[in-house]
């Protein structure tokens, strides 16, 4: 079972350039995984599986989240990874 992430590691067949994408909307897509798993890692509704899954899988978006946090501000986005970190948090306070 995968949510988001699979946990196997993959090959890249093509060469990959991160300066291609915008460093702070990746940051954000992760971010926004990572609220998603930690909300079924604390679900009491979620089985015991689902919650060793997304503990698994936050791990993974935790480490995408620093790689593009590191990405952003190297193309002086800092300030839209701060934006995408309310912004992501606001829609998850909505759901509450």
């Amino acid at each position: 079972m995968t949510f988001i992430y699979d946990t196997h590691p993959q090959k890249m067949t093509t060469p990959f350039d991160p300066f291609r994408y915008n460093g702070a909307l990746q940051f954000e897509k992760h971010f926004g995984n990572l609220m998603y798993l930690q909300f079924i890692a604390h679900n009491p509704l979620s089985t015991f599986v689902e919650k060793q899954q997304a503990e698994t899988e936050m791990v993974i978006a935790r480490r995408k989240m620093k790689y593009w946090k590191t990405v952003a501000g190297s193309q002086g986005l800092d300030s839209e990874v701060a934006s995408a970190i309310a912004h992501v948090k606001k829609q998850w306070q909505a759901k509450d």
